[in-house]
């Protein structure tokens, strides 16, 4: 089951359709688990491989 969390700021609200579209990216992937994804200054992706 994979897990994602999104932190924002209020002023970065008017890029959620591009974090959701990120987000449904990286749900394709089926690369990683993704256990947090935080906007500050961009997104950066927190990953731990599934074993």
């Amino acid at each position: 089951m994979t897990k994602i969390e999104i932190k924002a700021k209020a002023s970065e609200l008017k890029d959620v359709e591009l974090i959701l579209k990120k987000v449904r990216e990286i749900e394709k992937e089926h690369i990683c688990q993704c256990t947090l994804i935080q906007i500050d200054l961009g997104i950066n992706k927190r990953c731990e491989k599934k074993i």
